[in-house]
């Protein structure tokens, strides 16, 4: 993840009508398992566990950089949120 850029992210002040969206695919081999295109080792994978505890935890710490990003950018008042899927 680029959470160093993510931490960065300024919005301009004049148009407050924008929306920031970002993506996440990790980890990689649960989140492209099956995928056509992608390295033969990736799309073979079938029943692939989310993730070891360790990236578990990493997710969750990516996580922290983006609610502290919405935190930070949204304007006053407005509802800002980090929903997990």
């Amino acid at each position: 993840m680029a959470s160093a850029t993510l931490a960065q992210l300024q919005l301009p002040e004049a148009d407050r009508h924008l929306i920031a969206t970002f993506h996440y695919y990790e980890p990689f081999g649960f989140t492209h398992r099956g995928a056509d295109w992608v390295e033969d080792q990736f799309r073979q994978l079938k029943d692939v566990p989310f993730g070891t505890p360790e990236q578990i935890a990493q997710v969750g710490r990516d996580f922290d950089v983006v609610k502290a990003a919405v935190a930070r950018t949204r304007p006053a008042g407005a509802a800002g949120r980090v929903r997990r899927v």
